[in-house]
């Protein structure tokens, strides 16, 4: 990886179903710009995801709205 070029890279992934008190899936995400983290995320889903793709989609939602 080069940490000179200008990149901003975000990772997002979801784990379906995590709480199973709740059925809530968590989220994680980070952003890096030139190879370093300036925002990072795990956190349990707000509202619940009928499936694991809806669960990533929500994932990936989350992170577009903070970068």
């Amino acid at each position: 990886m080069d940490i000179n070029a200008q990149k901003l890279l975000c990772f997002v992934d979801a784990s379906h179903a995590t709480d199973l008190q709740k059925m809530r899936s968590i989220t994680g995400f980070i952003c890096t710009y030139c190879g370093g983290a300036i925002v990072y995320q795990s956190k349990t889903q707000s509202i619940t995801a009928g499936s694991s793709c809806e669960s990533e989609f929500i994932a990936a939602f989350s992170a577009c709205k903070v970068a």
